[in-house]
Order: structure tokens, then C-alpha cells, then sequence
């Protein structure tokens, strides 16, 4: 990551210390005939612990059970910049930051070192 990409803290708008936090955030889905291949085999093995894990090196599609949009388009993912004082001291409502910081005209404010 360059400097240039840097943003203020996403809680209290402050210059970022030398060390920060990053919290990524993305949407998470089921992809529903992957996931029912994993269940049925899942099914008729047994309801274990191990009979998922084997249910899953079975099912074809298994490891596409779980889609995390960001991980396969990075526009989707959300990334907050927090500095330590916010993510260790203050309470943090990440559903109101990213609505914020997606809200924001200017995107690419670069932090003040």
C-alpha cells in the first residue's frame, strides 16, 4: 500500500499513528447448489463433525460452498482504517463506518504525516 492511499482514522477522523488497525469487511454467501451437494453427502454419511469433512472432499463444488464477495471482486470489499486509541478503546459500530466512509465525495483523502 502507498502513503498516498492512506485515509484519517474512520472513527474519529484523526492522523493515523505509526501503528493501526485494518478491518475488512465483505458480504458472505451461500452458493446453494454447492452447499446442498456438501449437506446431502453430509446427510447420508452421518451427522459428525467428520462426516462434513468428509462430505466435503467428496462434494464436487465444496470449497465454492462459501463465496466472500471480496475475495473474488476487491471493489466489494470495505477497508477502514482505525487508529489503536478507537479499535481498543472506543466503540465501534462498523456497519455505520463503512455506510459512512462509501458515503464520503472524495475517497482518496490522503492522511497528513
Amino acid at each position: 500500500m502507498k502513503l498516498s492511499e492512506l485515509k484519517p482514522c474512520a472513527r474519529c477522523h484523526g492522523p493515523l499513528p505509526p501503528i493501526w488497525y485494518v478491518v475488512r469487511t465483505s458480504v458472505a454467501i451461500l452458493d446453494e447448489k454447492a452447499t446442498r451437494g456438501v449437506l446431502g453427502l453430509h446427510t447420508m454419511f452421518g451427522d459428525s463433525a467428520a462426516s462434513l469433512r468428509i462430505a466435503e472432499v467428496m462434494a464436487p463444488a465444496a470449497e465454492k460452498a462459501v463465496i466472500i464477495a471480496g475475495d473474488d471482486k476487491p471493489e466489494l470489499m470495505n477497508e477502514l482504517f482505525l487508529c489503536s486509541r478507537c479499535y481498543l478503546m472506543e466503540d465501534v459500530n462498523l456497519c455505520r463506518l463503512v455506510e459512512n466512509q462509501n458515503e464520503e465525495p472524495d475517497h482518496e483523502k490522503a492522511v497528513s504525516a
